[in-house]
């Protein structure tokens, strides 16, 4: 391809950019776990296995909204799952950030799980329906690289605030 091809393919992602942009946000905010369990520690005082079974509940959560997500693209259409699970993550992580009772945490982090696993696959189809087939490699490989960009900001963002000794804004 000639770099004018190229640049017409990257013109006709312009659509994409908010979603683009929301995946990033997204991912950035989704890798803290590491920090989510030196929170629970260090902030709530929590005990390892406590801890652990905490954690473990983001995969739980994860699993569950794996066999509810195709019903909820159904019924909602994917552009509305992604803007109900990011709404109900950023809840969730709010009513998180006060919570210390271990049960509240177990149900919370779960909710944050299935938050979590609503949104990716659910990026992936709507891109699939946006763009026409001549632009779906670059629109695929254009959202694994905000999803891998995010993943490399979300540890920094958090070591940095884990540094500041400011454990709450995890």
């Amino acid at each position: 391809l000639s770099l004018l091809d190229r640049r017409g393919k990257f013109k006709r992602l312009a659509p994409l950019r908010l979603i683009l942009l929301a995946v990033l946000l997204f991912r950035t905010g989704c890798v803290l776990l590491p920090f989510y369990g030196l929170y629970l520690a260090d902030g709530v005082h929590l005990g390892g296995a406590t801890i652990t079974t905490v954690v473990a509940c983001f995969g739980l959560g994860g699993l569950v909204a794996d066999f509810v997500m195709p019903a909820m693209v159904s019924r909602l259409s994917p552009g509305r799952t992604i803007m109900v699970a990011l709404a109900l993550q950023a809840v969730t992580l709010l009513i998180a950030a006060f919570a210390l009772d271990p049960f509240t945490l177990f149900l919370l982090t779960a909710a944050w799980g299935f938050c979590y696993e609503m949104v990716n696959p659910t990026c992936f189809a709507l891109i699939a329906q946006a763009v026409d087939k001549d632009s779906e490699k670059v629109a695929f490989a254009a959202l694994r690289l905000y999803i891998n960009a995010g993943m490399g900001i979300g540890p920094i963002i958090g070591s940095m605030i884990y540094a500041l000794e400011m454990p709450f804004l995890l």
